[in-house]
């Protein structure tokens, strides 16, 4: 991930809030990093789109169980944008 791209996701955590969609508190590690981009950093960006995928079909397979239904299908939708916004910065690159 590029600096300046690391800066920007920075800014947005300041900016937004808690956000229990895009930026839950309790997914944010003592340093300010949220853990989707910790595990961005470890897995790469193919195993993190793999991730992001799963995750995703977690959220979709179970909505209907948690009593928040809106709430996991917009997860599910966060974490697809997550791989649009991996692939859109391949892209990018190219």
């Amino acid at each position: 991930m590029k600096e300046q791209e690391k800066q920007r996701l920075i800014d947005e955590m300041f900016t937004m809030g808690n956000d229990a969609i895009k930026r839950p508190s309790h997914y944010m590690l003592e340093d300010g990093t949220e853990v989707k981009n910790h595990i961005r950093s470890i897995l790469g960006d193919d195993g993190f789109k793999s991730w992001a995928i799963g995750n995703a079909i977690k959220y979709v397979s179970r909505y209907k169980d948690k009593g928040k239904p809106i709430q996991d299908l917009k997860k599910a939708q966060e974490n697809i944008q997550m791989v649009i916004d991996v692939l859109g910065e391949q892209d990018d690159l190219d």
